[in-house]
Parts: C-alpha cells; structure tokens; sequence
C-alpha cells in the first residue's frame, strides 16, 4: 500500500521514537489514518519486533483494524484474543482489551515483544494497566507505541506514565491545508433556550448534564433539529452527536427517527455516538449534526468533497 507523505514521516519518527526510549505517543486526527500507519508501522518494526500485541476497546475496531492490519501486511497473519477465541498464534495478535485483562486470560499471554495501542488515551485506565503491566514482567523490554486523536482526558489525567515523549503530532488544519481532509462547512442554529442554560448548574469542566437534558431533549427542539438537518443535509449520510448520559442518546435518536419519518416518507440510515472516538465508516460520512453541546445551539458540519 502506497502510504501518503505525512503517515510516512510519522512511521519514521515513531520508529526513531521506540528505539531511542522504548515507547512513543503519535496524535493524529480523525480521518488521517491512524489504523493504516499502525499497520505501517509494524510490518516496518518487524525485524526488531517479533511478537506483536495490537490493543483495542471495541469488537467493530477489532474487525477494521485487522482488516486494515492484512491489506497493508498481506504476509503477515492476524489472529484474535477476545470473547470467542484465544488464539495467540499470529504475527500480530489483535486483542479486546476487557477479555485479556482477566486474570486467567493474562496468565495465557505469551512474550510480546511489541504492544501497539489503538485510542490511546484509554491506556490510563486499570484493565489497560494491567495487560502492559503484564506484558512487561514477561518482558522487560517490551516497547509500546500509542496512537490517538485525543490525548488530553477529559478527567485531566495525563499518559506520561506510559508514554514518555510524543514522537509525532498531525494537526487537523495541516491536512486540510494539504488537502487529505475537506475544510468543513459549520451552520449554527439558535435554538432559543438561552435564558434556561444561564441558570444550569456548572461542575468541575462543564455544565451539569442532567439539568441541561432537561432543556435540550424537548420535542419542539428535536423537531427543529430534523427540519434544519433536512434543510442542509437531509440527502446525506449523518452522524448525529447528542448529550451524554442517562440514556439521553436513546431517547434522542428514538425521537429523531420518529420525526424523520413523520416528515419524510424514504428510509435512511443513522449512527448515535456521545465520542467521535466511537464513529464506524467515518470517512464516509458526508455531515455531522452535534446536539451535544451544552450552548443554546444547534451546529451542523457539512463536509464537501
């Protein structure tokens, strides 16, 4: 696979990275193909790294990412640690990390030589811990490399524990400038409940969430919702973003979809995220609508090709 000019520079300095300190973080946004220079990035590693251990929180990324992991490294195997199988038999392993942070699943690990981090940022987290953790008593030498679009954690916590240095960085603006990613088109709809949001409680980072569903998840502005999405988008894929929690997103979408078909008469299809982390086949998606923001707005992004 022929890679673009800026995922080479970022296998480079990635590479440079674990042979200088042994671990290495490299940020890139949405769209730049995290999954590919992974890939990349093993078969380029897999003279010094043998045994390779690819982490990933979702089964859908478990599927693209060895899918991608094949066609960029058609003579390297692919085999799957997670709740229907154990097979530690491939040249790089792709595994769930809630299945192999289980004791009895840890104690089946074999040496790696190598632990490849898809999203990151998660590796804070105690069942991440655990696994590179293991992987290092096994192995002292083990090298991980991380790769993620959002390295600053909601809850402040940092990754230097993990990662020392930061080998690479791709900024969203430079590839638009470049133009791997179209430049997005953002239309604000005020949806009047300004004077509402003024009395929400605020908590440490952003307004209480519970108060503002109250006022956001309403008919009348849902409605408004599906009319301005119509309006700009209505004959295009969509990603729609709402507020987070207490099941907000279910009844958001089950609202949305009820109004989409009470005012339009054709089937259309809908994805429901509360993080862009989580988004399936996002390059093809032609808008996003967020209604998820804790302003008296509604924004939609309508991206041209």
């Amino acid at each position: 696979m022929l890679l673009r000019p800026y995922q080479e520079v970022a296998i480079n300095d990635a590479a440079d990275a674990l042979d200088k300190h042994g671990n290495t973080l490299v940020v890139a946004p949405t769209g730049a193909g995290k999954t590919i220079m992974l890939s990349a990035l093993v078969g380029k590693r897999r003279s010094v790294s043998r045994d390779v251990l690819i982490l990933q929180h979702r089964d859908e990324l478990v599927s693209q990412n060895s899918t991608k992991f094949q066609r960029v490294n058609p003579k390297l195997s692919a085999s799957y640690v997670n709740a229907s199988q154990k097979d530690w038999g491939g040249d790089a392993v792709f595994a769930m990390v809630q299945t192999l942070s289980r004791h009895n699943n840890l104690e089946q690990m074999p040496r790696v030589d190598l632990i490849v981090v898809d999203e990151a940022h998660h590796t804070v987290a105690d069942t991440y811990q655990r696994i590179i953790n293991a992987a290092k008593k096994a192995n002292e030498g083990v090298q991980v490399v991380g790769f993620t679009a959002t390295p600053n954690r909601g809850d402040k916590k940092g990754l230097r524990d993990v990662f020392t240095n930061c080998s690479h960085q791709i900024e969203i603006a430079t590839l638009i400038r470049e133009g791997f990613l179209v430049p997005p088109k953002t239309f604000v709809v005020d949806v009047g409940v300004q004077e509402e949001l003024r009395d929400v409680r605020k908590t440490a980072s952003d307004f209480d969430m519970a108060d503002v569903e109250k006022i956001m998840n309403r008919r009348a502005i849902n409605k408004r919702v599906v009319e301005e999405w119509l309006d700009k988008a209505g004959n295009r894929k969509t990603i729609v973003f709402c507020l987070p929690g207490r099941g907000c997103s279910y009844i958001f979408l089950k609202n949305f979809v009820q109004l989409c078909f009470d005012m339009v008469q054709n089937g259309m299809s809908i994805q429901i995220s509360q993080d862009y982390s989580s988004m399936v086949n996002f390059a093809r998606c032609k808008c996003l609508g967020a209604k998820r923001s804790s302003k008296d707005q509604i924004r939609f992004h309508g991206m041209e090709s």
